[in-house]
């Protein structure tokens, strides 16, 4: 089911494209790196260390990075160029994942610049979950030294939303919220931010 590669090898997987068409794939794989072996495809690769960039459906997959190819689809890659997936741009060096052929999560690169996205600036290195085969929010993660900016306060850390809709956050530094001064590292929640939608 796996093993360690003693030098970088062409190696195969089937990848299913939107159609349903079944294509087989050459993936060169980076050698002192663990492969996993596909369970019902014992002659295909699941993943690997890519030793050169692959385009899957419009995705270019970055090398020196993993790359994971579950039932025919792309499962989790890290861009090697900007890409599009509808409203979102994301810069290359983000990790993502899919499931059901659905952007679910995505890592932004742990260096660089922000990126504007779902109407807040989300800083180098955050991580963002969708919903369910939705192009809205589930959750964020921001680095503690960083933050976004949701309703004119700064949050950072877990941040829950609820399909699109902020629910609760983190603050980033001391701030008066509905007249009150909170501690950073208290959570507030959408009501506490606007106290007018209840609260």
């Amino acid at each position: 089911m796996e093993c360690t590669l003693s030098r970088d090898a062409d190696l195969v997987t089937t990848i299913s494209k939107p159609d349903g068409a079944a294509q087989i794939r050459k993936l060169r794989c980076m050698g002192g790196d663990t492969i996993q072996m596909a369970g019902l495809r014992p002659a295909e690769v699941e993943g690997c260390r890519l030793a050169e960039p692959v385009d899957v459906d419009a995705v270019v997959c970055a090398e020196r990075e993993r790359i994971l190819v579950i039932n025919g689809e792309l499962s989790a890659c890290t861009l090697a160029e900007p890409t599009r997936f509808g409203p979102l741009g994301l810069p290359a060096g983000t990790a993502v994942t899919y499931y059901d052929r659905y952007l679910s999560t995505f890592r932004l690169p742990p260096r660089g610049a922000s990126v504007d996205a779902f109407g807040l600036s989300l800083p180098a290195g955050t991580e963002a979950s969708y919903c369910y085969r939705k192009e809205a929010l589930e959750h964020l993660s921001v680095n503690k030294a960083a933050f976004v900016v949701i309703e004119g306060v700064k949050l950072t850390g877990w941040i829950d939303f609820d399909c699109g809709s902020f629910c609760d956050g983190q603050l980033f530094e001391d701030t008066v919220v509905s007249g009150r001064r909170r501690q950073q590292g208290e959570r507030v929640s959408r009501e506490d931010l606007s106290p007018q939608n209840g609260g």
